[in-house]
């Protein structure tokens, strides 16, 4: 049963990497467009934030399912960052929900909004950040935190961007795109880490398995480990 929880857990946080490669993408896709109606930009950059946000949740679930009985900093940091960016995702969202009927002249409500939104995304991929860098040492772990800071660095730019003045239109949407591509490579080095380092432990789980097997002198089918052929591996 337990093993079972476990790769529902580790599905959790696929399927939330790989959600927040395609929100990021979305977002990057808007917020680097040109367009004749800017509704169809705003659209995507909505859309992008609102999977980004279920993606976040994802993680967020999936790490205090897996972390539940542990008091480790690193623990409490990934699942703090994943709902804070969950938070951040959720103004974003909101923000372009209420600038499709009139993208323009931009309202300075909706701008502080947005603006907040990509600066609670920025802090919460930080703290992010923060925890993984508590965790053991190795190239998956750097490329886990590299991601990250990516993701904070690219929501950071936006934050400049959407409070950037209409007059200096051109800047602000250079900084747009630059901010949502950074975001979007980020998600990509993130969700290869996390989805390589799910695959590792649990080869490294089947392993021990067949080795306690091996050294009881027993064979697979008399110890009944058909709970672990059935186990899933993903890979990007």
């Amino acid at each position: 049963m337990e093993d079972s929880l476990m790769i529902d857990k580790e599905d959790l946080l696929i399927i939330g990497s790989y959600l927040l490669v395609t929100g990021t993408f979305l977002s990057a896709v808007g917020e680097s467009s040109i367009d004749a109606d800017d509704r169809v930009n705003i659209r995507r950059i909505r859309d992008g934030n609102f999977i980004q946000a279920i993606a976040n949740s994802f993680h967020g679930v999936g790490r205090t399912l897996r972390y539940e009985k542990e008091e480790e900093l690193v623990s409490r940091l990934e699942i703090i960052g994943a709902y804070v960016q969950v938070g951040g995702n959720s103004l974003n969202y909101a923000a372009a929900n209420a600038s499709i009927p009139n993208p323009t002249p931009l309202n300075p409500e909706v701008v502080k909004l947005d603006a907040l939104g990509s600066v609670v995304q920025s802090i919460g991929a930080a703290i992010e950040v923060a925890g993984v860098v508590f965790e053991e040492n190795g190239s998956l772990y750097e490329n886990k935190a590299f991601g990250n800071l990516l993701i904070s660095i690219g929501t950071l730019i936006d934050a400049i961007a959407i409070i950037t003045p209409e007059e200096k239109e051109k800047q602000r949407r250079i900084l747009l795109a630059t901010g949502g591509w950074i975001e979007f490579t980020g998600s990509v080095i993130e969700a290869y880490a996390v989805i390589q380092n799910i695959n590792e432990k649990k080869l490294l789980k089947i392993n021990t398995i067949i080795e306690k097997v091996i050294n009881s002198g027993g064979t697979m089918e008399n110890k009944n480990i058909d709970r672990w052929k059935d186990a899933k591996f993903t890979s990007l």
